[in-house]
């Protein structure tokens, strides 16, 4: 069990309180554009474009659509969190320390990729293809039939914003080639490939650790590290490995209750999955 207390504060964040601070992101997005449409407040008065190249609406349509994907995420998911953690001081489970890890900071990325990738859809079909956003002398079309086109774009592109990053990877490398050559690709070894804890009893624990090992000459990014199995979890976050060197990875079995346990712990980094196997028992 990990104390909350011990994880920046992104990570302590509750599902409750994801979905509190999107909502109140969905409200300023829409007041924005309300005010925008209707003249309230002077924001009327802020440029009508970016720099003259986009109107201004753009990128607020791009942060409303990676709000919306983040929404619809937090809703669906919101018992993998558990419960209401009023106390930072208190331990929580895996399962739930887990889907922080893993989700709450991408949650609240979302607003500022959906702008970024948003506005860049919208300049690649502007400038780059020319399809839509331009008038018949070639300029931005301003109208608010042009903008609203634009602002579309920008919502879809920001709500599913890894679509489009994978659409441009793939445009990417048929134009220059493939990013990674395959002699220069990150490789690694975990060691050894089964771990044994033997007989613990319950109530106590005990570590033993698997090393992994980069054996590529690039840096490995760690994608994600997890423990599966009645009674076996990761000790600690497992930082990326520079080429020629080694982390271990801790790993805890604390049986719950008595009789043969198994489970398995899953690696995925540089582009590949590799699994260690997990035994030990309970008197």
């Amino acid at each position: 069990m990990a104390k909350l207390s011990n994880y920046p504060w992104p990570v302590r964040l509750s599902a409750g309180q994801l979905l509190a601070i999107s909502v109140i992101e969905v409200a300023l997005l829409v007041f924005l554009l309300l005010c925008r449409a209707y003249h309230w407040l002077y924001v009327d008065r802020l440029p009508a474009v970016i720099g003259g190249v986009l109107p201004l609406v753009v990128p607020w349509a791009g942060a409303l659509g990676g709000v919306s994907i983040s929404l619809v995420g937090v809703s669906a998911h919101m018992k993998e969190w558990g419960g209401k953690l009023g106390d930072r001081n208190a331990e929580i489970d895996d399962a739930a320390l887990g889907q922080r890890m893993k989700w709450n900071t991408w949650h609240l990325t979302r607003p500022l990729l959906g702008s970024v990738f948003g506005t860049f859809a919208a300049l690649i079909l502007v400038f780059v293809l020319g399809a839509i956003g331009l008038t018949d002398g070639g300029d931005i079309d301003l109208s608010p039939a042009g903008a609203a086109t634009l602002m579309v774009l920008a919502f879809v592109v920001g709500y599913r914003e890894r679509t489009f990053r994978a659409l441009v990877e793939r445009v990417v490398d048929t134009v220059l080639g493939p990013g990674t050559d395959p002699e220069t690709a990150p490789s690694y070894d975990l060691t050894p490939a089964a771990l044994d804890f033997g007989e613990v009893a319950i109530g106590s624990h005990k570590d033993l650790a698997v090393k992994l090992s980069n054996t590529g000459s690039r840096m490995l990014r760690i994608a994600d590290v997890s423990v599966s199995g009645d009674g076996f979890r990761k000790v600690q976050r497992v930082p990326n490995v520079g080429p020629g060197d080694s982390e271990d990875i801790q790993v805890r079995f604390a049986p719950r209750s008595s009789g043969a346990a198994s489970g398995t712990l899953l690696v995925k980094a540089g582009g590949k999955e590799s699994s260690v196997t997990l035994k030990g028992s309970a008197p």
